[in-house]
């Protein structure tokens, strides 16, 4: 299995993808793969690329993210999509408008069961397909309503799990008299009036279906416990501990709760997602923190464990940086992923700050782009950036963040100010890539990268690029073949990697 998931941890991507490729190619019995590419590294997804066979692929997820802008049409450029014989299972995520003839020829792939796809405009690839056995559709998209048709066509006959973003009373009976075998069923019914519900209390199904595992958004509270005239909230039996909070809001109330008091702690171990928006003291502690939100200017550590943060979003306008990355350095050990959403410049730092290694994505909406002092760059304080969020006032800007940043595999760059610039590009398909490969000179010498404008309102540019490192020539030279799973992954943890790549 090829597959790529998110990880936190530190780690050498360079001698990590070597190893992965050392370990694959000393391995000759392993034809089966499941493929996730989304939010995958360019790099990595290029040396997939090299050694992967199609009719060795059983799984496959696309996306075409701002992450990976044209990740579709690069790979089904390379692998056309007839070629994927033994394909059992799709996963289509935002993909882009003008791939769709690349999927044209989906519908010959005899042994495809499984389609999840996150709009009901996908249908069409799979109109013919009798045998689906499971089909998802994520959400509902802009003008998705002209699709709902598409329904209307799709074969139910061997359905077992489906799940819709929405569904009409008229579309649920029909899905009920034509799926027989479903065993799954996950919507969220649109309710205009009460004949519906008649209908299915009467039981007018004309064909006895067994559904064992059926998810509907209409929910019904039976155990009423207590009723909060502040919050008008109605508290019920069981009422969850919320896993999202403030910390000025989180006060357990005795009429809230059926625990005890000795056990409100349970409350904060829970939480894994919290702001700080304020200074007030706890008699208990958080201590499973992955997400955290700072909007006020302190941090009081014996109310929170620092250590377990993987995410961190910086509001406050008055915090100071150098004081805010020594936290990071220092306690903080986790942290991968940094949003200051405040405008800052690199002219308020000082020259002895230490880098910030550990950090792989950042989002710098409101950074203020200056190049007066050499002795301070981004690129010198976060040198491992993988993805980066930036506002810039220029495309020179950004050319030099491309050739700054030198392990940057995806870059989004929102345009806010002179647009003027940029107009003069964008006359023809073409001159975007071609100015890029002219004014940078990390893409002159690797050309392996795509892009996408976004010029709806706002003018954003999505890059997705190999990074600088080299590829190693053993990869170069052979082809993979296999059959069984294979971990890879040294179980002493000495390879740990913000993309976790295994081969099935």
């Amino acid at each position: 299995m090829v597959y790529t998931e998110e990880h936190p941890h530190d780690y050498d991507n360079r001698q990590h993808i070597a190893w992965i490729a050392n370990r694959v190619l000393d391995n000759n019995d392993y034809p089966n793969y499941h493929v996730n590419f989304k939010s995958i590294l360019k790099q990595q997804f290029d040396l997939i690329c090299r050694f992967i066979q199609p009719n060795q692929i059983t799984s496959l997820i696309l996306s075409d993210s701002n992450e990976t802008p044209s990740q579709s049409k690069t790979f089904l450029s390379l692998f056309p999509i007839e070629k994927f014989i033994n394909l059992r299972a799709i996963t289509l995520s935002d993909i882009e408008n003008d791939c769709h003839s690349l999927f044209f020829n989906i519908r010959q792939l005899k042994y495809l069961n499984y389609f999840e796809t996150d709009t009901l405009s996908h249908l069409w690839m799979i109109e013919t397909i009798s045998r689906l056995k499971q089909l998802i559709i994520n959400k509902y998209v802009d003008n998705d309503y002209n699709h709902e048709s598409l329904l209307h066509s799709i074969s139910f006959s061997h359905l077992r799990n489906l799940t819709l973003p929405y569904c009409s009373y008229v579309q649920l009976r029909q899905i009920l008299s034509c799926a027989s075998k479903l065993t799954s069923l996950n919507i969220s019914l649109i309710i205009s009036d009460c004949t519906g519900i008649d209908y299915f209390a009467e039981q007018h199904q004309e064909t006895p279906l067994i559904v064992n595992h059926l998810t509907m958004s209409i929910q019904t509270f039976t155990w009423y416990v207590e009723y909060n005239t502040d919050d008008f909230i109605l508290y019920t039996i069981p009422r969850f501990v919320p896993r999202t909070t403030k910390h000025s809001l989180l006060s357990i109330l005795p009429h809230s709760t059926t625990l005890p008091v000795q056990q409100y702690s349970i409350y904060y171990d829970q939480i894994n997602e919290l702001e700080l928006d304020s200074n007030d003291k706890s008699s208990y502690r958080y201590t499973n923190v992955q997400r955290l939100i700072l909007s006020i200017t302190k941090i009081n550590e014996n109310i929170i464990d620092l250590s377990k943060v993987e995410y961190l979003c910086v509001k406050s306008l008055s915090w100071p940086l150098k004081k805010l990355f020594q936290i990071i350095k220092t306690s903080m050990t986790s942290l991968y992923h940094l949003k200051i959403d405040f405008n800052f410049s690199m002219i308020q730092l000082s020259d002895n700050i230490y880098p910030l290694e550990q950090i792989r994505i950042i989002d710098l909406p409101q950074f203020s782009c200056s190049f007066k002092n050499d002795n301070i760059d981004l690129s010198s304080l976060f040198p491992c950036i993988e993805r980066l969020t930036i506002g810039i006032n220029s495309l020179h800007q950004m050319t030099d963040i491309i050739d700054r940043f030198m392990h940057l595999s995806s870059g989004s760059f929102h345009i806010m100010n002179d647009h003027t610039d940029i107009n003069h590009i964008l006359t023809e398909t073409d001159t975007i890539y071609k100015w890029l490969i002219e004014k940078t000179n990390r893409l002159a010498r690797n050309r392996s990268f795509t892009y996408r404008l976004d010029s709806r309102s706002d003018i954003w540019i999505h890059l997705w690029i190999s990074s600088e490192s080299t590829t190693p020539e053993k990869v170069l030279s052979k082809m993979l073949s296999g059959e069984q799973l294979m971990e890879l992954r040294e179980t002493n943890g000495q390879h740990n990697c913000s993309r976790c790549c295994s081969l099935q």
